[in-house]
């Protein structure tokens, strides 16, 4: 006994069962994503994200939408010393993983997993719709609803949104994108002078020379293909004024 408990206690039985601890994997764990080697956070990604009081029913904090529930389990956190999660802007929370049960035949390992998301999707269809009034959506449907992950591009292309969908809203994680349209003057014209004069940045500016040069090109075969017509910009026209009640 005194032997074996001495070759118990030994360094490199010690060693051996160090190395088995780091080497063990627990059942959950298989459950887990592979570790990223690059180590990708969510400010790489310029996305914020947080996790969510466990009593808040809503996909993510709005300040302008917040009702009095939404206070209430705020200021629940608070007195309770806790650092809720919100932000003077939309501020989505993280999905809970839904729970594994243990006792479950069909879902009872990792790969079983996947085949029952699989079976879940199966109901979704992939689409690519462009509406009368020139918005395109393109992106997973059910019941000939935006369900899933979509993208969305609404008219001239101003606003897009790709994230989450749940019957036709955008609910979830997602992405939106404003485009603010700017007067660009044409290359080599007055106007480009008058706003290089005043030290505004222009587009062309921080463009590849490539897409520069495509640029000026497509400006070029535009103004061959008007044949001396030309159009007031919408900006500049009662039309943004009836759009957005004034002008930029």
């Amino acid at each position: 006994m005194k032997r074996f408990q001495r070759m118990l206690e030994s360094k490199e039985m010690k060693k051996i069962e160090e190395q088995e601890e780091e080497e063990y994997v627990f059942h959950e764990d298989l459950f887990d994503f592979p570790k990223d080697p690059e180590k990708w956070t969510e400010q790489d990604l310029r996305e914020l994200w947080a996790d969510g009081p466990l009593e808040m029913t809503k996909p993510g904090w709005d300040p302008v939408w917040a009702d009095e529930n939404d206070w209430n389990v705020i200021m629940d956190e608070v007195e309770d010393g806790k650092d809720p999660a919100i932000a003077p802007f939309y501020l989505p929370y993280r999905k809970y993983y839904p729970a594994i049960p243990d006792n479950h035949y069909d879902i009872s390992n990792p790969k079983a997993v996947i085949e029952e998301l699989d079976r879940i999707e199966e109901f979704l269809r992939w689409v690519s719709y462009i509406f009368p009034d020139g918005s395109s959506y393109e992106g997973t449907v059910w019941d000939d609803l935006a369900h899933g992950k979509g993208v969305y591009v609404a008219e001239q292309g101003l606003v897009r949104y790709e994230g989450e969908w749940l019957q036709n809203n955008m609910e979830g994680h997602g992405v939106v994108e404003v485009d603010i349209p700017d007067v660009e003057p044409v290359p080599g014209s007055m106007l480009e002078a008058k706003m290089r004069a005043e030290g505004r940045i222009i587009k062309r500016d921080y463009m590849t020379p490539e897409d520069r040069e495509w640029l000026e090109m497509d400006i070029e075969d535009s103004y061959k293909l008007s044949g001396g017509w030309r159009e007031i910009p919408f900006y500049e026209n009662d039309e943004w004024v009836r759009q957005f009640g004034e002008k930029p």
